[in-house]
């Protein structure tokens, strides 16, 4: 007995693949469920009808037995596993010797395969897993931003209602102290006066002391985690800036003028930041710079860099530049008035904090200074 043909779901073996099938079994698509054969009985009679029985095994047991005296066989109901189908001839209801007919197999989808479902798994954890986590790290960034803008806005309002109340109060302070100053100078005064006006002196000094101790507060709460960087068109800016200056420097008859360099355009900046310092310098200027004289603010661009300037005509510096920014120490004049103070080190402290820099040099003349801000661009 032999096997003439075999097909499976849009598979017919070639001979020489049923004649190997005890080597190289044959290989059905994956998930077929049945297998049509055609078998041929070798007889020195091929008149006379043989009874064949057929049995079918999957993986060694026992699947499916046909009796019959047709040769066309067809079997259903397959699954994924190795099979092996025999034949015997039935002499008296006794059976023959029996024969290997053919070896197939049908292939397991890889998704039910050890492999496969260790790939199944490992994709699902590489999607999902991110996924889940994603949305976990999302929900928990979402509230903390949100708890961080809170405490900023908080953190905000009360940095700014000090400041904003210290700087009205500098303001108005030095429309008095500049008269006051001017008064004592003059020589005409009688000692009643002059006692009276050092006495409003003194006690605009100690104002004076008191809302720079506010404002120092206020500097020393700032974090370099709470700056807030926005695109601002630096130029425009500024104007807006240094017209909130020109009272001050026309009551100390100081000319004010802002000159801008129109090739700096828009920079990242924290604006709080910028503007406290700038204000620094400009008070700087007018409090130490003669009437009459100039004081010039202007911007330029360089090295990727762009620099806030402020130029006076004032009474300059004779100590080293870096010593000014040094947090006790105060230049000694030879006019006796007071130095710089502890403005110009919060103002270094707060440049630094933005990634910017602050550097003081002498005019080239040696009448008056400069102090230039240097802000990444």
């Amino acid at each position: 007995m032999a096997c003439l043909s075999a097909e499976s779901s849009d598979k017919r073996f070639s001979h020489d693949e049923l004649a190997s099938s005890d080597n190289t079994p044959l290989k059905l698509p994956v998930g077929s469920s049945w297998i049509a054969v055609d078998v041929t009985v070798n007889s020195f009679n091929p008149s006379y009808n043989h009874l064949l029985r057929y049995s079918l095994t999957r993986n060694g047991k026992p699947f499916s037995s046909v009796t019959s005296y047709g040769s066309e066989l067809r079997f259903e109901g397959l699954k994924a596993g190795s099979y092996k189908l025999t034949a015997n001839q039935m002499y008296t209801n006794e059976p023959g010797t029996e024969t290997t007919l053919l070896y197939f197999k049908i292939p397991q989808k890889f998704c039910l395969t050890f492999p496969g479902i260790i790939t199944v798994f490992l994709v699902a954890f590489i999607v999902v897993y991110p996924i889940t986590a994603l949305n976990s790290t999302l929900k928990k960034l979402t509230l903390e931003k949100k708890m961080a803008e809170i405490y900023i806005k908080n953190r905000d309002n009360k940095i700014n209602f000090l400041s904003s109340i210290a700087h009205e109060l500098r303001s108005s302070l030095f429309l008095i102290y500049i008269p006051i100053k001017e008064t004592l100078q003059k020589k005409d005064l009688s000692s009643n006066n002059l006692r009276k006006v050092e006495s409003l002196h003194n006690q605009i000094n100690k104002m004076n002391s008191m809302i720079n101790l506010i404002l120092d507060s206020s500097h020393n709460i700032i974090d370099k985690e709470d700056l807030l960087f926005e695109m601002v068109n630096l130029n425009e800016w500024l104007g807006t800036i240094i017209l909130n200056y020109e009272i001050i420097c026309k009551t100390g008859q100081h000319n004010l003028r802002f000159i801008p360099d129109y090739n700096v355009n828009e920079v990242n900046i924290d604006k709080n930041i910028v503007e406290t310092c700038l204000s620094n310098l400009i008070n700087n200027a007018v409090k130490y710079s003669p009437p009459g004289s100039s004081i010039t603010i202007y911007t330029t661009k360089k090295e990727g860099f762009v620099n806030i300037s402020v130029k006076d005509r004032g009474r300059g510096f004779k100590c080293d530049a870096e010593d000014l920014f040094k947090r006790n120490f105060r230049e000694q004049p030879d006019d006796g008035a007071s130095g710089y103070g502890l403005g110009l080190t919060y103002v270094r402290m707060l440049m630094e904090l933005s990634g910017g820099t602050i550097t003081a040099s002498s005019n080239p003349d040696g009448i008056g200074s400069i102090f230039r801000m240097s802000l990444p661009i």
